[in-house]
């Protein structure tokens, strides 16, 4: 249990919490037999390292939430996504099949990228400042 603490982090204090579970009720006739002790020690472990993931990964969604704080810069994102693809058609297929038969699949990138950043915001929990009315 010690490991799976140390694992989680210093900012955490899991362990004692971790050690009641195990422990169980035994005033309430709640006790844990040694497998089921096993399996709740294999679980916090499991915890600690997605907690560990977690706070490993945190530093890299900073660009993404900076990106999805400005409607002009997500603007930009989803300009440069679809402009992206529109290049690549072209390279690999030619302006031919750009016009004829490549403005579907830009279109379709340009709602799946559109959707997906406005999901990603909502997800992250990022809201746009709203313009204060002049009254």
């Amino acid at each position: 249990m010690g490991f799976a603490a140390l694992l989680a982090g210093p900012r955490r204090n899991l362990r004692g919490a971790w050690l009641d579970v195990l422990a169980g009720d035994p005033e309430g006739g709640y006790v844990l037999t040694p497998r089921q002790q096993r399996q709740h020690a294999r679980g916090f472990l499991y915890a600690a390292v997605r907690l560990r993931l977690h706070d490993l990964s945190r530093p890299l969604w900073h660009p993404l939430d900076w990106t999805l704080s400005s409607e002009s810069r997500t603007n930009s994102l989803h300009a440069m996504a679809v402009g992206a693809h529109i290049v690549y058609i072209q390279w690999h297929d030619g302006l031919h099949t750009l016009l004829t038969e490549g403005w579907s699949w830009v279109g379709g990138c340009a709602l799946a990228v559109g959707v997906g950043l406005r999901w990603l915001r909502k997800a992250r929990g990022i809201e746009l400042a709203t313009p204060e009315s002049k009254e």
